[in-house]
């Protein structure tokens, strides 16, 4: 009777009834502290190297960007001194003859100006990509 008991108690398959093991009835493979802090240390070193290469690939990515706004407003400064130097030369050449110079001044000067004018429009088209508002749609 003493068997009847125990089986009754503990049922037919054994501690928890299911037949298997729960995780709690398992030993637990221990690790060692030391090992556990190494793969930490490990872990945290690779993911702070990823991060660094991702800072770094935007970064990159920013500065070429800037770069091209740069050139392109370097070239349209460039242009507009030029333009003003030849509106200043023209108007005194347009002084001598009396208009004849003037009309090729003008044209000269309002063919680099809208040369400037696109190129200013390019660089700000590309500073929008760069850095998106956030309020706009």
């Amino acid at each position: 009777m003493t068997e009847a008991r125990e089986t009754s108690s503990t049922g037919p398959f054994g501690k928890n009834g299911a037949g298997t093991a729960l995780p709690h009835d398992r030993p637990v493979k221990e690790e060692p502290l030391k090992e556990v802090l190494r793969r930490l240390v490990d872990d945290g070193r690779a993911y702070a190297d990823a991060e660094i290469n991702r800072q770094k690939i935007r970064a990159a990515f920013i500065g070429s960007g800037l770069r091209t706004v740069v050139i392109l407003g370097a070239v349209a400064l460039i242009l507009l001194f030029g333009t003003l130097v030849t509106l200043m030369i023209g108007l005194v050449f347009a002084l001598a003859p009396y208009l004849t110079p003037l009309g090729a001044t003008f044209a000269v000067s309002i063919t680099a100006l809208l040369i400037v004018a696109i190129l200013l429009y390019a660089a700000k088209q590309r500073l929008r990509r760069l850095f998106p508002d956030k309020d706009r749609p």
